[in-house]
């Protein structure tokens, strides 16, 4: 029994030394690589997941009469939130739709009146220069035939005296040269009545000016009906809360019954897209760190996984200057504490775990 107490007594100094050695080295390989990352990496666990927090509210006030999301739910670009009352709304844009199609209707029959009136005007023109010009062949012809019974009637003159002609005939000659001058002076009646004819064409088609000057007035009454529509329609349509992008519903703040009123925020959502990390590092870290440098992220829910990243961006001031109530110091005592500076880390690929709070920490390659 001595001989072995002995013996085992040996061994067991070996197996402490040996404990000891591996804890030793263990020891040594943890201080190493702690030494490792000092030297090699900034590190910060002031830092979180952060997105575009975008708060939905309203331009207009109204009744809820619908709201069509709740809290944690994914939606598209474009989806109806939040439904205020918009009968009010609708009658306008009905309103408005009823006065724009009134006087469509009244442009087409001013449209129909020019041209059944250019068609007449035309017929009428048409018809007077017809007119015109048979009447000023007729007075030249009767004015020929004037000039034809004076020069008879001349020569009858100068025979009758030496009796070479007789009376009976000096009378037929004069009678055709009074009848020549009547007919002379109808034809230029009815020439001064087809040139009150081509008078009265023209100044119709002057009538034709006056309607497409009603339709211009019309038209400009038909834009400004159509810009009213698009107005009452634009009304209605802020009655319609919309999604502005594919994103998540984050808090809601509203009941459907409740009264919205203008700029009053109703839900809160983000757009998983711009999910990244926004940390602070210390001053004194903060020359090591440049855009561009890959970044070790561990998300406290999720122990043992570490995503990969990237600096996006670098602050240039410290967080302490947006601090809502300034610290003058105007005792004159001071502590000098070490600021921090604002970085932003972009995910080499974005995780849909990922959500806009969690706390994280990071490590900066140099």
């Amino acid at each position: 029994m001595t001989d072995a107490t002995a013996i085992s007594r040996p061994r067991r100094r070996i197996g402490r030394l040996a404990v000891a050695l591996l804890a030793a080295i263990l020891l040594l390989a943890w201080t190493g690589h702690w030494i490792h990352r000092q030297l090699t990496l900034t590190q910060s666990n002031d830092a979180r997941v952060a997105a575009d927090m975008i708060t939905i509210s309203s331009e207009r006030a109204g009744r809820i009469v619908a709201l069509n999301v709740t809290e944690g739910q994914v939606v598209a670009a474009g989806e109806l939130l939040v439904q205020l009352d918009d009968a009010t709304a609708t009658v306008a844009v009905a309103e408005s739709q009823a006065a724009l199609e009134k006087l469509r209707a009244e442009r087409a029959t001013l449209q129909s009146r020019i041209g059944q009136q250019r068609e007449a005007v035309a017929a009428q023109n048409a018809m007077a220069a017809s007119r015109l010009h048979s009447a000023q062949a007729s007075l030249a012809v009767q004015k020929t035939r004037m000039d034809l019974a004076r020069r008879n009637a001349e020569r009858a003159d100068a025979l009758i005296p030496d009796q070479v002609i007789s009376v009976q005939s000096w009378d037929q000659i004069k009678n055709q040269r009074l009848a020549a001058e009547e007919s002379t002076h109808e034809a230029e009646a009815q020439l001064a009545v087809a040139q009150a004819g081509v008078a009265q064409a023209q100044a119709e088609a002057k009538s034709i000016d006056v309607l497409e000057h009603e339709l211009g007035e019309t038209d400009a009454a038909i834009a400004q009906a159509e810009a009213a529509l698009a107005q009452q329609r634009l009304e209605r349509s802020k009655l319609s809360l919309l999604s502005p992008v594919a994103g998540v519903i984050d808090e809601t703040f509203v009941n459907a019954g409740e009264y919205a009123v203008p700029g009053r925020r109703l839900l809160m959502m983000h757009d998983p897209r711009t999910i990244r990390v926004e940390a602070n590092v210390k001053e004194t870290g903060i020359d090591s760190v440049k855009l561009g440098a890959p970044v070790q992220i561990r998300v406290d829910a999720y122990p043992g996984q570490t995503f990969i990243g990237h600096v996006s961006a670098l602050g240039q001031a410290a967080t302490s200057q947006f601090a809502l109530i300034p610290n003058p110091n105007p005792s004159g005592n001071f502590t000098k504490i070490t600021q921090r500076l604002p970085i932003r880390v972009e995910l080499d690929h974005p995780e849909s775990g990922l959500r806009p709070g969690m706390m994280v920490e990071i490590a900066i390659e140099h």
